[in-house]
């Protein structure tokens, strides 16, 4: 008898190019090592293998234990998609523009902000935290916030500022580009001043707001190398990621019916203009991955 192992099932496209979405929840019973395919398309497929742990338990690579029930590591998968849709949103939303720089100041630092969730999900779980992990698990499971009493609930609602901000400082110690987290540092100060400035002090029998703590030219720079972090940073999760970095193409691929097609998720939040922006660095990104993850595709 088998033990069962409750997952999350998802699929790409079939062999005939047709998207069939994702579904939550399901089980399957194992009852042997085996390895089987979760997600496929044309140019790559993504296989997962259970390994067998003492005492005849069953868990799947890189998975969870919540409520004593095995949550395999490619839950994540759905959130890993979704935190790069709002990454790209914001990076469009956060372009140079001649009268928006305290929105683009806000957008720029959330840009970075859900990159990084992003490479939580899809570099998960080698190089998370303990901290970090127990956000996760506690998002997963339905305790956190804004939860139902399921494990497939957003984990990102108690995945942290802190512990993104974290995360990228530990892993610039496994080759992520420094540039990428001095970034967000510098993003994260903006927005900061922007959502909480100015400050206003008691000085001289009167009170002073501070608006020049920071300036608009720091914002130039921080723009100007945006799509430069958005490469590095996916670079470094093909290499590193769960799966031999398999994950980053499917998710970056999947990223798609945000911003085109007839679903268009974000639909009427973001402009057509915005979507285009969205959509091309989307494409790149994937193309880059693809090669990297399958350096033989054609």
């Amino acid at each position: 008898m088998g033990v069962p192992l409750y997952v999350l099932t998802f699929w790409r496209v079939n062999t005939l190019g047709e998207r069939l979405g994702y579904s939550n929840g399901g089980s399957l019973t194992i009852d042997k090592p085996q390895t089987f395919q979760i997600a496929s398309s044309p140019d790559f497929s993504i296989v997962y293998a259970p390994v067998t742990l003492g005492g005849g338990a069953t868990t799947m690579e890189n998975g969870f234990v919540i409520d004593g029930r095995q949550i395999p590591g490619y839950a994540l998968y759905p959130w890993s998609v979704a935190s790069l849709a709002r990454a790209l949103l914001f990076y469009a939303q956060g372009r140079p523009s001649a009268d928006r720089h305290a929105s683009a100041a806000v957008a720029s630092y959330y840009t970075l902000f859900h990159l990084g969730q992003f490479l939580i999900y899809a570099a998960c779980p080698k190089h998370q935290n303990a901290d970090l992990q127990k956000g996760i698990q506690k998002g997963l499971s339905g305790s956190g916030k804004g939860a139902t009493k399921s494990w497939t609930n957003d984990p990102g609602f108690d995945v942290t500022h802190k512990m993104v901000e974290s995360f990228l400082r530990h892993c610039q110690q496994s080759g992520l580009p420094s540039s990428v987290f001095d970034a967000f540092v510098g993003a994260q100060k903006l927005r900061d001043f922007i959502n909480y400035g100015p400050r206003v002090d008691w000085r001289h029998a009167d009170f002073y707001a501070d608006t020049c703590e920071h300036s608009t030219s720091e914002l130039a720079p921080l723009q100007r190398n945006m799509e430069r972090h958005f490469q590095e940073s996916i670079r470094w999760a093909c290499r590193e990621g769960a799966q031999g970095g398999t994950w980053v193409p499917g998710a970056i691929g999947d990223v798609e019916q945000y911003f085109t097609g007839p679903t268009r998720l974000y639909g009427d939040w973001c402009t057509d203009d915005e979507a285009q922006v969205a959509e091309s660095l989307r494409a790149s990104l994937y193309d880059e991955a693809s090669r990297a993850v399958h350096p033989n595709l054609p």
